[in-house]
């Protein structure tokens, strides 16, 4: 994942695609975050390694949809706004870095689990406040519909990655709307209300919210 980069642009789009700043370009590249990333998951489920294949069968890579559309588009070639204001915009260095980057998660990906994260990692609480229904299917059923285009494969259903966020009340409600899910959130779930400072963290048990909806707290150290 990563943050937005993608300019909001004129009705139906504009190609080349513009992004506000050139930073994954160095990301992508050899040595930069994202590589680090997909690396580290090549190593560890390569045969010299994982000869049983035992860590490949208990990895499953997490995808934002919003990241996976921003390198695709890169690899038509891109430019990048010269300021935030600015109507001008300079060619992007990073097309060949995502090429390669992006067939390499390809590969890596049809042969481990793949699931994708709301779109944008959308704040699902506030979301949840402005009742929109085509929002809410844009940030939690669309994206593996995207992720499986992107990527050639048919990736796991049914799990809500809410990453740093907190499973509130009115995320939980939101995501068992859709059809209730297994929600992955970090292991620290505590949250307030911005405004009265009273708990807003999510009652999980059958009394509150679908019995379908479970959430698993996950340590980022394991």
């Amino acid at each position: 994942a990563d943050r937005p980069r993608l300019t909001p642009g004129a009705p139906g789009g504009t190609l080349p695609v513009r992004l506000t700043d050139d930073d994954l370009a160095t990301s992508l590249a050899p040595g930069g975050r994202l590589d680090a990333l997909l690396s580290a998951a090549e190593f560890a489920t390569s045969p010299a390694v994982d000869a049983n294949g035992v860590v490949n069968q208990a990895l499953c890579l997490a995808v934002d949809p919003d990241l996976a559309v921003t390198v695709n588009a890169m690899t038509n070639g891109y430019v990048v706004a010269d300021s935030p204001e600015s109507a001008t915009s300079h060619p992007g260095t990073g097309r060949d870095a995502a090429r390669t980057w992006l067939e390499r998660l390809r590969r890596l990906a049809h042969h481990t689990c793949v699931t994708a994260t709301p779109y944008a990692q959308t704040d699902l609480d506030a979301l949840a406040r402005v009742g929109d229904g085509r929002l809410d299917e844009i940030a939690l059923h669309k994206p593996a519909d995207i992720v499986d285009r992107i990527l050639e494969v048919s990736s796991t259903r049914g799990v809500v990655l809410l990453g740093d966020g907190r499973l509130t009340t009115g995320a939980a409600d939101l995501i068992s709307a859709q059809g209730g899910a297994v929600v992955i959130t970090a292991g620290d779930c505590a949250a307030q209300d911005s405004a009265s400072g009273a708990s807003a963290t999510a009652d999980v048990t059958p009394r509150r919210v679908s019995p379908q909806l479970v959430s698993v707290p996950y340590d980022p150290a394991v």
